[in-house]
C-alpha cells in the first residue's frame, strides 16, 4: 500500500481543526502521513 500525505493548513481554523483531523484519521485508508502547517 502506498503512503498518502495529507497537508492541512491550520492558520485561523481552531474552530474546525478537531473535526478536520477526526475526518482524516477515521478514513479506511490507514497508511497516512498527516502534516499540519
Amino acid at each position: 500500500m502506498k503512503k498518502v500525505g495529507v497537508v492541512i493548513p491550520i492558520y485561523n481554523v481552531e474552530k474546525y481543526l478537531k473535526e478536520c483531523l477526526d475526518s482524516v484519521i477515521n478514513q479506511t485508508y490507514t497508511n497516512l502521513e498527516i502534516i499540519l502547517v
